[in-house]
């Protein structure tokens, strides 16, 4: 573990633990807390550690004046996500869009949230070359190495079908090599001092990659952009009481009440909690019915 990555660590087991001590000390809680699970693929270049503390501090500075609180737990199998959400010992789940819209009556149908990172609430994401590959096709880049973010599976999802439209087989069988580096921005330093052939990253963060370094924007262009795309949604079980949620929700929804919690959200890169309702979901479903038609015959 870096230097960098102990310290955030370190300074965010601190402030859970006083977090904690001030609202016990401060506030009674007339419901148990709210279950809440997460799927390792909806985060967002965070460890597992950083999301459960950062989560925890987050959603309980937010539900503090509701009488409110949260337990949160990061999965690395969805499986097992979707079953404790299924079976009742969760009562709310973060995942990624492509799950989200799997679950169809399993989400409240009001309780349904995404969470924004970076300058939109929708991203583009961006298949990356080095400037003199400028003119390959995707053919050209069959068996070559790419670079991407694990968790970004919407982006992944994204490519897949950008190959199968061309008639080519889907990213793990297309690329000699897949590396999933922690954050985006690994994978277009690996592609700009050639460690991987492509990479597959959202707009804002190529765009700040360029900012950081003036270099990349005369070394590194894109073949291929998406449509706008949600990353990451968050939804209550179908049967959470109605009368929890109308109390939790405003708080939710209004997120920049503090500088603290300003501060939480800042480490985390979430510049906004909304509403989800269908148009927010609408390029997430067309991406995924194209992947299901193109599959469904497949071998």
């Amino acid at each position: 573990m870096s230097f960098r990555r102990l310290f955030v660590v370190t300074l965010l087991s601190l402030l859970w633990l006083l977090s904690g001590s001030v609202l016990s000390a401060t506030q009674t809680y007339p419901n148990p807390p709210i279950q809440v699970g997460g799927s390792a693929d909806g985060l967002h270049d965070s460890t597992v550690t950083d999301a459960e503390i950062g989560f925890k501090l987050i959603f309980n500075e937010l539900l503090a004046k509701g009488a409110e609180s949260f337990e949160t737990k990061i999965y690395d199998s969805n499986d097992k996500l979707l079953e404790d959400f299924k079976n009742g010992k969760l009562q709310a789940l973060f995942v990624s869009s492509l799950k989200f819209i799997e679950l169809g009556d399993l989400i409240h149908p009001t309780g349904r949230y995404a969470v924004q990172f970076g300058p939109s609430l929708k991203q583009r994401y961006l298949i990356l070359v080095r400037r003199e590959q400028e003119g390959f096709s995707l053919a050209d880049l069959r068996d070559k190495k790419l670079s991407m973010a694990k968790g970004h599976v919407v982006g992944k999802r994204f490519l897949d079908v950008t190959l199968l439209k061309q008639g080519l087989p889907i990213s793990d069988r297309f690329f000699g090599e897949i590396q999933l580096v922690k954050e985006v921005n690994t994978a277009v330093i690996d592609l700009f001092f050639r460690k991987a052939d492509v990479a597959l990253v959202p707009e804002f963060s190529f765009e700040l990659a360029r900012e950081l370094n003036p270099q990349i924007s005369s070394s590194i262009t894109a073949i291929a952009t998406s449509e706008p795309l949600v990353y990451m949604l968050a939804g209550m079980r179908y049967d959470f009481p109605k009368q929890r949620l109308d109390n939790i929700e405003p708080y939710i929804l209004n997120i920049n009440h503090s500088s603290r919690m300003q501060h939480l959200l800042k480490t985390f890169r979430i510049t906004g909690i909304y509403r989800v309702d269908e148009e927010t979901l609408k390029e997430v479903k067309t991406l995924n019915e194209a992947y299901r038609k193109f599959t469904q015959h497949s071998p």
